[in-house]
């Protein structure tokens, strides 16, 4: 396993990616909006053009998501898609459920379990 460590000290969200085997876990941490959004792109960006297997966004540590944030998580996918690769999601925080399920998004980001990257 590798990891890289995104994460700027003016932005409240740090982004940690874990390549595995049979593919990536990338985990959230801290509040995913317009400030924030940047720097979950780029750590999209630098799994391209290949991550390697599929890639997962752990939600567990997201404390806050706004419309913004929403779209950057739709964009991050649009993009592993294009790459012929897909997003889905694990341990999606409260703020996350609710703000998919206000907007009628909720099958739009896949659930996935964590663990089976891991194995």
């Amino acid at each position: 396993m590798t990891d890289s460590y995104f994460a700027d000290p003016d932005t409240p969200l740090t982004v940690t990616v874990h390549r595995y085997q049979t593919g990536v876990r990338v985990e959230l941490s801290g509040e995913l909006d317009l400030q924030t959004g940047p720097l979950l792109l780029g750590a999209i960006d630098s799994l391209l053009p290949r991550p390697g297997g599929p890639v997962v966004l752990d939600c567990t540590a997201l404390r806050f998501i706004d419309a913004r944030g929403l779209a950057t998580l739709l964009r991050a996918q649009a993009t592993l898609t294009d790459a012929g690769y897909g997003l889905a999601v694990t341990n999606p925080s409260g703020p996350l459920r609710r703000i998919l399920s206000a907007t009628g998004l909720t099958s739009s980001l896949p659930d996935a379990s964590r663990s089976a990257l891991e194995r």
